[in-house]
């Protein structure tokens, strides 16, 4: 009997069997290396994918500024009182290739553009706020260089549409 017991004992001591090495054995086992890693694995595709849904998101609501923040204002005027004229102005920095655009506000959330199309001497600029949620009270120019997307005679007269998100709109002649 004595035998019949050793036996046991090491059969039982003698490792895992065939479904426990796979991670397939009882509750409360830990899993088998390659479940380990199917695990991993899969993790790092949901956080990719996540990663890509969060960039996408962040693009459609806050798209690229296009152009370069422009030294220039153009001609309104703002009195230390608030009034003046803001209304968004238009100017050439490169006749025929690209012009500035004007807008006034926050200076900690500036209107930036954020998209331009042409149509013959038709020039749309779509501008949005820029900054987080809280913005300074201050009231002041920023201006943007931009490129036309196609070159236009020196002398020609564009008319420029400047809309904003908030729904403004304002068509301004951009011309010698």
């Amino acid at each position: 009997m004595l035998d019949g017991g050793a036996a046991n004992r090491d059969t039982r001591s003698m490792g895992s069997t065939g479904a426990d090495a796979g991670g397939g054995g009882a509750r409360g086992s830990r899993p088998g290396p390659g479940r380990t890693a199917r695990r991993i694995a899969l993790a790092v595709v949901v956080l990719i994918v996540l990663v890509a849904v969060a960039v996408a998101a962040v693009r459609v609501l806050h798209p690229p500024v296009i152009g370069e923040e422009y030294a220039g204002a153009g001609p309104g005027t703002l009195g230390i009182d608030g009034s003046g004229d803001t209304t968004p102005t238009v100017g050439w920095v490169e006749p025929g290739r690209s012009f500035f655009v004007t807008t006034y506000g926050s200076s900690s959330c500036p209107h930036a553009p954020t998209g331009i199309d042409q149509r013959g001497t038709a020039v749309e600029v779509e501008m949005r706020r820029q900054g987080g949620p809280a913005c300074t009270a201050d009231f002041g120019p920023t201006s943007y260089a931009l490129d036309l997307p196609r070159r236009s005679d020196p002398d020609a007269v564009l008319d420029v549409t400047i809309r904003l998100v908030d729904g403004a709109t304002t068509v301004v002649r951009l011309g010698r």
